[in-house]
């Protein structure tokens, strides 16, 4: 799909709801491979599985939220999530983008950080790079803490022993690929979030839970739901169409 203006806007996801997120031809362009997903893209890859999931006991936090938070404080995000009843939701999704590499924070269990109650609340990181960054954990707590004493909910945190969590998980195998990463993590946790209970700290690894060929799968993916949502968002709302992947022909074996 190539269109004659570059910041032609193309859709915005989800449909007739606050907020959304608008993508252009620009934004597009970069699910090509060997290409850095933005923003814009994670955003839309993210709000898209959720809208597909219906499961409302999941939130999904700004991709600006987290290096706000950790460059300037909870003042500045203190009202991003103002008329959200953050503390009902069970799992807070939280994309990362740090030193132009992209992780995944998952939340789970915030307003069990108040009550001593297993399963209990846990932070989970996952990382494509497996590099460890203990500091967002802080990060969150802050922001907990700051929210429920906003709102008038909790006066006091109750932090387990272990609440930071990094198993592992598939990692990438070049330069390019960590945001594509960040979206499967998050589409297998929103499938499968059951699986990621923790019990006395613990949680298991996910070492294998999906293959470096759905990640190449992810973008091609990706640019056919965009295609199908530009050409009948307007008249069939909330319709898209996959199309197959197609096969690569063999070359004909010389007689």
């Amino acid at each position: 799909m190539e269109l004659d203006t570059p910041n032609q806007e193309l859709v915005s996801f989800p449909k007739n709801q606050k907020p959304s997120v608008t993508l252009k031809e620009s934004d597009y362009k970069r699910l090509k491979p060997e290409v850095f997903l933005n923003d814009n893209i994670v955003d839309f890859a993210l709000n898209f599985y959720l809208e597909k999931s219906g499961n409302e006991s999941f939130l999904l936090f700004n991709s600006f939220f987290l290096s706000t938070l950790y460059n300037f404080g909870v003042e500045k995000v203190k009202r991003w999530n103002k008329n959200i009843p953050i503390f009902q939701k069970k799992h807070w999704i939280i994309p990362v983008c740090l030193e132009e590499h992209w992780s995944l924070l998952i939340v789970r269990g915030p307003s069990r950080f108040f009550e001593k109650k297993n399963p209990q609340p846990a932070m989970i990181f996952l990382d494509s790079l497996d590099r460890s960054v203990p500091f967002l954990g802080d990060c969150m707590l802050e922001y907990i803490k700051h929210q429920a004493k906003l709102r008038g909910i909790y006066s006091r945190l109750f932090i387990p022993n272990t609440y930071y969590l990094q198993p592992k998980v598939p990692l990438q195998t070049n330069e390019f690929d960590c945001g594509v990463y960040l979206i499967q993590y998050a589409k297998y946790y929103i499938e499968n979030h059951q699986e990621f209970k923790v019990i006395n700290g613990k949680l298991r690894d996910f070492p294998d839970i999906f293959t470096t060929e759905e990640i190449e799968w992810a973008r091609y993916y990706f640019r056919n739901v965009i295609q199908n949502l530009h050409s009948f968002g307007n008249s069939r709302e909330g319709v898209y169409i996959v199309f197959k992947k197609p096969t690569k022909r063999k070359r004909p074996t010389p007689e």
